[in-house]
């Protein structure tokens, strides 16, 4: 066997070796700060969700809010307006010249 082939063989068995270790351990570091940003990242986009889950479920609460509402005020309205069925007024009814006139006085 030459020098050149036995040189080759140490350097084959070396890969694993002492002098292979300082950069597999910075490799090592580099994927560890990585991966702990990555799980900062993680967090902060779970937080972002989370707030643009209430904010819809608050949403959803002042939309069956307004729809309650707008259900109350069209009752009201239905007892200002006259009905259109029969074309005439109920006598209990009030008009709107009613109301306008008692606050009025």
């Amino acid at each position: 066997m030459s020098e050149d082939e036995s040189t080759n063989g140490d350097e084959e068995k070396d890969i694993g070796g002492a002098k292979s270790r300082p950069a597999n351990q910075a490799m090592i570091m580099a994927l560890a700060d990585r991966i702990e940003k990555l799980n900062e990242m993680n967090k902060s986009v779970g937080d972002m969700v989370g707030g643009m889950d209430a904010t819809l479920y608050n949403l959803g609460l002042a939309a069956k809010s307004l729809e309650a509402r707008v259900e109350a005020l069209e009752e009201q309205l239905s007892l200002l307006i006259p009905e259109e069925d029969s074309g005439e007024l109920d006598p209990n009814q009030k008009t709107l010249n009613d109301v306008f006139d008692s606050e009025d006085e």
